[in-house]
């Protein structure tokens, strides 16, 4: 009959058993922005829990005091795509670094309108 070679030591026995205590996740709607959020927290999109606000808003924040954002290497697709996504968001102002001509035209290319947008 084959004999283990060692004893199995408790805490390697409960590691096979770690799984067996684990609860299911109970979420709730918001009922402010209808986002799936943990019970008794305030809601991460929209801040809110029990009808006030509890996390002001950032990007709120942001808007009413507007930063300059200077994006290094203008000309690279990357940085003209992340140019459009704060135009769009409106929080911040934006300044491009790069030849305004060869900026212009990687922007045309991807089908981005940065005119009169940027410094």
């Amino acid at each position: 009959m084959p004999m283990p070679k060692r004893k199995t030591s408790k805490s390697r026995r409960d590691k096979r058993r770690t799984h067996w205590n684990l609860n299911e996740v109970n979420l709730e709607e918001c009922p402010r922005c209808h986002e799936m959020k943990l019970p008794h927290r305030a809601c991460l999109e929209c801040g809110y829990y029990d009808g006030k606000e509890i996390i002001s808003s950032s990007k709120k924040k942001d808007k009413k005091n507007p930063k300059i954002i200077v994006l290094p290497e203008g000309e690279e697709p990357r940085m003209i795509k992340a140019a459009e996504t704060i135009i769009n968001e409106g929080f911040a102002s934006l300044i491009l670094l790069g030849i305004e001509e060869n900026i212009k035209s990687k922007a045309r290319e991807l089908g981005i309108d940065l005119s009169n947008k940027t410094k």
